[in-house]
C-alpha cells in the first residue's frame, strides 16, 4: 500500500472506529443506538469515569494533520466535575486526560486523547519516568483505570510497559520519558515473549524523525532489544 494511499485508509478506519465506538461506560465498548444519536448522554457512574475521547492524526514527526472530536460527551460527569470533561477541540487541555497511540503506519500515527471526569491527584510531586498509573482493556482499546494516580506528573504521561494479565492488557504510564539521545542509549525498548504472551518495556524517546524498532521475539522467555532508526 502506497504512502499517499495509506492516510486516507487510516481516516477512513478512524471515522468508523469513533462511529462505532461512542458509546463507552468504564471500559466497556457498545454499539450507540443510531435512533438516540442526540439524546442527552448518561450520568456517570463514578468520579474516575470515561467521559470523553478525542483524537488526532499526525505524522511521525509530531505535525497534525488532522483533529477528530465528539459532539457531546460519552457520558455527563457529576456536578462538580462537570466542566474537567474535555471533548471540545481543544487538544492541548490535559486536565485529567491521558494519551494513548491507537495505530501507526508508514509516517504517520493515530492517537487518541483519553478524558476522564476527575483524576485524583496526589500531593507528592512525581520525577522524571516515575510510574504514575496502570490502565487496561483489551487490544487497542486500553482505557479503564486499575489504580489511583501514585504521584502527581505535570509532564505528558508515557506508556512505560505493556503486558497481558488474564484476560485483559495493561499499560503502565510513567511521568514523562528522558530522549534516547539525551541518555546516549542504544536501546530504546525491549520485548521478551513469556508465558505465551508478549511483554514491552519502554526506556526512552526516540528523536522525532525516528521510531523505535525491531523484530518480535519468538520463542519462550527469548527478549529482543529495540533500538532507535530512521522511519
Amino acid at each position: 500500500m502506497s504512502g499517499k494511499i495509506y492516510p486516507k485508509v487510516l481516516i477512513l478506519f478512524t471515522v468508523i472506529f469513533i462511529f462505532y465506538i461512542s458509546d463507552v461506560t468504564n471500559g466497556s465498548f457498545i454499539l450507540p443506538n443510531m435512533e438516540s444519536a442526540t439524546v442527552e448522554p448518561p450520568i456517570c457512574t463514578s468520579l474516575n469515569s470515561l467521559c470523553g475521547l478525542n483524537y488526532r492524526y499526525v505524522t511521525n514527526k509530531g505535525k497534525t494533520i488532522m483533529d477528530m472530536h465528539s459532539d457531546q460527551e460519552i457520558c455527563t460527569c457529576p456536578e462538580d466535575t462537570r466542566n474537567n470533561c474535555s471533548v471540545s477541540e481543544d487538544w492541548d487541555n490535559m486536565n485529567n486526560s491521558l494519551v494513548q497511540r491507537l495505530l501507526s503506519g508508514p509516517g504517520n500515527q493515530l492517537l487518541v486523547k483519553i478524558s476522564y471526569c476527575q483524576l485524583p491527584v496526589p500531593k507528592q510531586d512525581c520525577r522524571l519516568n516515575d510510574p504514575v498509573l496502570v490502565t487496561r482493556g483489551r487490544g487497542h482499546l486500553m482505557f479503564q483505570l486499575v489504580n489511583d494516580m501514585m504521584c502527581k506528573c505535570d509532564r505528558p504521561l508515557m506508556a512505560q510497559s505493556s503486558w497481558i494479565h488474564g484476560e485483559y492488557d495493561y499499560v503502565m504510564y510513567g511521568c514523562g520519558q528522558p530522549r534516547c539521545a539525551k541518555r546516549n542509549a542504544t536501546v530504546c525498548a525491549e520485548l521478551t515473549y513469556d508465558e505465551g504472551s508478549l511483554k514491552t518495556h519502554s526506556f526512552c524517546r526516540c528523536k522525532r524523525q525516528e521510531m523505535c524498532k525491531g523484530d518480535l521475539p519468538k520463542s519462550e522467555g527469548e527478549t529482543i532489544p529495540h533500538k532507535c532508526v530512521i522511519n
